[in-house]
């Protein structure tokens, strides 16, 4: 895999984040109703593709750094949300506006504060951040996983290999203690809010389905290298593009849903309905793997700073890039051309890593 290799950076992964996030504008570009396929179809694996990724690059972090890596980007991206559509939408350039950006200036600051904080609590407001919050919850569980397995293993002796193995197999479940008391306090805050069980507070919900995804690439990470070198004839490659694509494809007419959440309230009764999340997703990273072995296995200086600019942007381009397409949705309308999408999509994408750039130039960001 050594090909792959950049400066301590695997290109192959890069290209997966640089795509998935183009996909996500590209999908926000269109009106969200069960009869857009193409946005379906992507929205069946963009974000799970974000976890398994986001798993293969895994670091051990002490959990204030994770915080300012995570929450605090959010906080920037939802002010810039508010802050930039409230004079656009007083000069009546933006129609787009929530009712908080209607008030007065100071109501305005105050609710744009409670806002914020329901945005936390209530998942209300800046939704396509949800993933930067369900990342954090993630890493957290994950945390307090290998905790809890690196305290089983001193406590079992080194000769009972067997039952070290039975620990590590365990992992799901222990982590999921605290997780599953967590969800109950969250839930029972939801009830006397006067919620439904499954009201998604908090994005909890969101991050207990993306942490399979995310311990995927935690196994998937240490055998990349061997998988990648099996995997060297582009024809291959392209054959399991196609078969991964043709599965997603299957189970879109299946099951349906337009989000990871939305999956598991689709036609089908559980648990199918939980096997057909998973596997849509799992099938769709695979494909979009596959598609990214079609790359150039190595490019010149400036073609790898582009992609790693790209690529380290992420969080940036994830955060920013639903203002934009929202304006684009308000002024050019919900169904424009392919190839137009693609053009605009392009051009969001160069625009969020800028803003993102720019925010790590004031040091707002890391």
């Amino acid at each position: 895999m050594s090909e792959w290799h950049t400066n301590n950076r695997i290109l192959l992964l890069d290209y997966m984040r640089v795509v998935t996030a183009f996909l996500v504008i590209f999908g926000h570009l269109y009106d969200p109703t069960p009869d857009n396929y193409v946005r379906m179809f992507i929205y069946q694996f963009h974000m799970p593709l974000f976890f398994v990724v986001s798993g293969m690059l895994h670091r051990a972090k002490p959990v204030g750094y994770l915080a300012k890596r995570l929450l605090w980007p959010v906080v920037i991206f939802v002010w810039f949300y508010y802050l930039l559509c409230y004079p656009l939408y007083h000069c009546g350039i933006w129609q787009g506006a929530t009712q908080t950006q209607q008030l007065p200036f100071l109501p305005f600051i105050g609710a744009t504060c409670k806002d914020l904080m329901l945005y936390f609590i209530d998942c209300k407001g800046w939704g396509p951040s949800w993933f930067i919050i369900a990342l954090f919850y993630v890493k957290l569980m994950t945390i307090g996983a290998d905790a809890l397995t690196a305290d089983c293993k001193q406590r079992i002796p080194s000769q009972k290999r067997s039952i070290n193995r039975l620990w590590r197999g365990c992992q799901v479940f222990m982590m999921l203690i605290p997780v599953g008391i967590g969800f109950f306090i969250v839930s029972q805050y939801g009830r006397w809010q006067g919620y439904p069980t499954w009201r998604n507070v908090g994005y909890l919900a969101n991050a207990l389905m993306a942490w399979p995804y995310y311990q995927i690439g935690r196994l998937f990470a240490p055998c990349l290298g061997q998988y990648v070198v099996r995997w060297k004839a582009k024809s291959k490659n392209l054959v399991v593009a196609l078969l991964c694509c043709a599965v997603v494809c299957l189970l879109v007419a299946l099951n349906g849903g337009t989000s990871m959440f939305a999956i598991l309230f689709g036609h089908l009764a559980r648990p199918w309905n939980f096997v057909c999340c998973y596997l849509s997703g799992v099938a769709g990273t695979w494909m979009l793997l596959h598609s990214c072995l079609l790359f150039p296995q190595q490019l010149g200086a400036r073609g790898t700073r582009f992609v790693r600019l790209a690529a380290t942007s992420l969080m940036g381009v994830v955060g920013f890039q639903y203002f934009f397409c929202e304006v684009v949705r308000h002024t050019i309308g919900l169904e424009q051309p392919y190839w137009l999408s693609f053009l605009l999509s392009l051009l969001i994408y160069a625009i969020c890593v800028c803003l993102w750039q720019f925010c790590r130039y004031l040091h707002l960001a890391e």
